[in-house]
């Protein structure tokens, strides 16, 4: 799961009005007049969050984990305003447990200016270890979460994907409205 903060104010799901679901995606209307969109990417283990109409100068991203507690499960790196986190008891996947066990976090205008706060919080049964935020004002985010096999493939995602995401998601929704 994730949550995020809109001027150092946390930002909850009560407060959606309307939610469209499309075959490409979905969208988030919230009472302050700020839109979430969500997109699964095509082809690549990555998750899109769009924020748009944003009332603020600060954008903050928090991803939670439901399996890990502590920061003694994970490691952690930040490289060029993208976060990388890994699971320290599957830094590999293997042939029992095949699925990626790292995940990046990237955050766009200025992913360059991005900071990460090194900060545990638990919400219920959830727990993040970090958070990251825009140095960037902007009335447009968007948040890339990527996941891979290895740290670095989890970031060369993020890298890669966060400078181009529009383009990605006009080819899923071409694709999927040719089916």
């Amino acid at each position: 799961d994730y949550a995020f903060t809109i001027n150092d104010r946390e930002v909850h799901r009560s407060d959606i009005i309307r939610t469209r679901v499309y075959p490409h995606q979905l969208v988030r209307e919230y009472a302050n007049g700020f839109t979430e969109t969500v997109t699964l990417l095509d082809s690549v283990n990555a998750l899109l969050i769009e924020l748009d109409s944003i009332p603020g100068r600060k954008v903050t991203f928090r991803p939670f984990y439901s399996d890990i507690h502590s920061r003694e499960e994970i490691y952690m790196k930040e490289e060029y305003g993208i976060v990388v986190i890994g699971r320290e008891n599957h830094r590999n996947a293997t042939a029992e447990e095949p699925y990626p066990g790292w995940i990046a976090v990237g955050l766009s205008p200025g992913v360059s200016f991005s900071f990460a706060f090194y900060g545990d919080q638990i919400a219920g049964n959830s727990y993040s270890p970090v958070a990251i935020s825009s140095a960037v004002a902007a009335r447009h985010y968007a948040i890339l979460v990527g996941a891979g096999g290895t740290g670095l493939e989890a970031y060369t995602t993020v890298s890669s994907i966060l400078k181009e995401y529009p383009a990605w998601v006009a080819r899923r929704k071409a694709r999927i409205e040719g089916m």
